[in-house]
């Protein structure tokens, strides 16, 4: 094929319509998905993946850090990562401080 096959308004055309059609395919896309989102979301559904740490694994998690308990240890104890405990007492130190924030504006 040659460029002045390439350039000419015929190839400006058809690259054009092309483009509509990928934009417009593209947009149809998106909707869907919003629709499916939307209906996951009205039948209690909600998307990302599940904790590793159950409420009851965090609580837990949080006790045995308080007591002196080394990360490593209750990483182990609950097979998951360090970065997942870390997570889970960052997790109640933001809690406890809207905690303290609560109480002062009281």
């Amino acid at each position: 094929m040659s460029l002045k096959a390439l350039c000419s308004w015929e190839a400006k055309l058809l690259f054009g319509i092309f483009a509509a059609f990928a934009e417009f395919e593209r947009d149809l896309i998106r909707d869907r998905v919003l629709a499916g989102l939307t209906a996951a979301r009205s039948r209690g559904r909600t998307g990302g993946r599940r904790p590793k740490l159950s409420a009851v694994q965090h609580q837990l998690a949080i006790e045995m850090a308080r007591g002196g308990t080394a990360v490593a240890t209750i990483a182990e104890h609950f097979g998951c990562a360090r970065q997942t405990v870390y997570k889970a007492l960052a997790q109640r130190r933001g809690h406890d401080h809207m905690q303290d924030s609560e109480r002062l504006a009281i």
